[in-house]
């Protein structure tokens, strides 16, 4: 994967982490699914699905197993990948909610 795509899909891992985990979505689409699936949280689905850095990690699987699909990549790289995305948007919503706390405090 070239830098380019890399920062592409961390992008698109992180935007839709925060989709998911925190965002209402269209039609509130998300909101009921994370009320749905387990509005308490008593299990680990319910837990998960308000989770920014299990999302993330789903979602970079996933789009790194697109990607070795595609490219014919191995399964070793394809785990990497997939790690190394959910770690860049980790690091993208750590940087963000630093950036929101900072002009919330009035710094």
């Amino acid at each position: 994967m070239n830098w380019w795509t890399f920062i592409v899909a961390s992008l698109a891992v992180w935007r839709l982490s925060v989709l998911v985990t925190e965002e209402e979505g269209p039609f509130s689409a998300f909101m009921l699914l994370r009320s749905k699936v387990d509005y308490y949280q008593h299990t680990w689905v319910g837990r998960g699905l308000n989770c920014f850095w299990c999302v993330s990690f789903w979602f970079g699987l996933a789009e790194a197993g697109v990607w070795a699909y595609i490219t014919g990549a191995s399964v070793v790289a394809a785990i990497g990948t997939g790690l190394a995305l959910s770690t860049a948007a980790i690091l993208l919503h750590r940087v963000m909610l630093c950036i929101t706390c900072s002009q919330t405090s009035g710094r």
